[in-house]
């Protein structure tokens, strides 16, 4: 689907799974940011980090969903996203 969700609300399994990948995507959307935090704490003004953690959010969106989406366009072509675990 689009952004909004399109799982039939009324079976509760499918509806479950479709939060359940979405919270799991924004758990990595998230820790990228805090890992940042860390090397950044007392280095940087609070509002450009704010910046940098939008920033951020907001690029990973993009190639998550080319990813790992059914209709993403690198998703089509093979390539699997082992957040750095792979080869």
């Amino acid at each position: 689907g689009d952004f909004a969700p399109t799982e039939n609300f009324d079976d509760p399994v499918s509806s479950g799974i479709q939060y359940a990948q979405y919270l799991f995507q924004l758990s990595f959307a998230a820790t990228s940011t805090t890992i940042v935090s860390g090397g950044i704490a007392m280095r940087m003004k609070f509002k450009v980090y704010c910046l940098f953690a939008f920033w951020a959010v907001i690029v990973y969106c993009f190639p998550a969903h080319w990813v790992w989406s059914e209709t993403g366009w690198l998703g089509r072509l093979g390539v699997h996203d082992f957040a750095g675990g792979g080869p």
